[in-house]
């Protein structure tokens, strides 16, 4: 597969599945290939088998390779060179990561320096923790089995110190970034996945819910209190939504599509009102004439 300038003078690093990554043999493009043996959807069982293999040998790589691999990965939700969005081939190799579970421990503090589990990088693990959340926040993510594994495998890493600070204030920003666009769309006019929206309510407690309490209690009182008077304009502006949906006359021709819709907002109504009240509830400093 590659040539090989010399051996190893230290193959002490063996990784679960008995692979030694050669720095002097494996190259990033190797490692590519491999990915696109999953995406091109020729064999479920290679594809598992490769899954397995990438996650074993991921500790123990160096940033030069496991970086690339990783990006290359992030891009295939985008539409990469094949132009086309590979979120189940994504979302199974992630699910691999997350039940093997690599990357358990904190190579810092929890790991106390006497662990022999390999840990990866600090900038492969943040890009690893970007995907999962690229994974959680994709559009077609409802359909997928796993994830609420995934959910509770980035929880963990959300909850890592001192890296994890960075990211739950970086996700919650991103879930900000949602909630104003939503906020904004109350006409109905406006094209809107509700169901991505309720997703994004819902990880925006998710994010909050990672935080120490006082870490949460900062960023929903941050800047009068924004966080918790923008989770009430997004309700308010679903609401608004959901009044001229009901008032379609071909909604109102479909019997079938005014179930769903009535089932749906049962939902979420419910889970607006659990954060709004979550948001509030953390803090006196946050109160609804923010």
């Amino acid at each position: 597969m590659c040539e090989k300038d010399e051996p190893l003078e230290d193959n002490s690093i063996v990784s679960k599945a008995g692979v030694t990554p050669n720095e002097y043999c494996l190259k990033a493009e190797h490692l590519l290939l491999a990915w696109k043996t999953c995406t091109s959807k020729a064999d479920a069982a290679v594809s598992d088998e490769v899954y397995q293999l990438l996650v074993s040998i991921l500790p123990n790589l160096s940033n030069d390779l496991a970086l690339p691999l990783i990006h290359e990965i992030q891009n295939s939700l985008k539409g990469g060179a094949d132009k086309k969005d590979h979120l189940f081939e994504v979302a199974e190799f992630c699910s691999t990561l997350a039940s093997s579970n690599p990357m358990d421990i904190d190579a810092g503090a929890n790991a106390g320096g006497n662990s022999s589990v390999a840990v990866i990088s600090d900038e492969a693990r943040a890009a690893v923790l970007k995907l999962l959340w690229s994974v959680l926040t994709h559009p077609g993510a409802s359909s997928l089995k796993c994830y609420e594994e995934l959910k509770a495998y980035v929880t963990n890493e959300l909850r890592v110190e001192p890296i994890g600070k960075v990211h739950r204030e970086t996700f919650l920003g991103s879930c900000k970034e949602t909630l104003t666009v939503n906020a904004r769309k109350i006409t109905g006019a406006e094209s809107i996945d509700e169901i991505l929206a309720l997703r994004m309510v819902k990880l925006t407690r998710f994010v909050l819910e990672a935080c120490p309490r006082d870490q949460a209690v900062v960023l929903v009182t941050a800047d009068n209190a924004s966080l918790a008077v923008l989770l009430f304009r997004e309700l308010t502006a679903y609401l608004n939504r959901r009044a001229v949906s009901l008032a379609s006359p071909q909604l109102k021709k479909q019997t079938s599509s005014m179930v769903s819709a009535d089932n749906h907002h049962q939902l979420a109504l419910s889970e607006r009102l659990h954060i709004i009240r979550y948001a509030y509830g953390l803090s006196d400093r946050a109160d609804m004439s923010s």
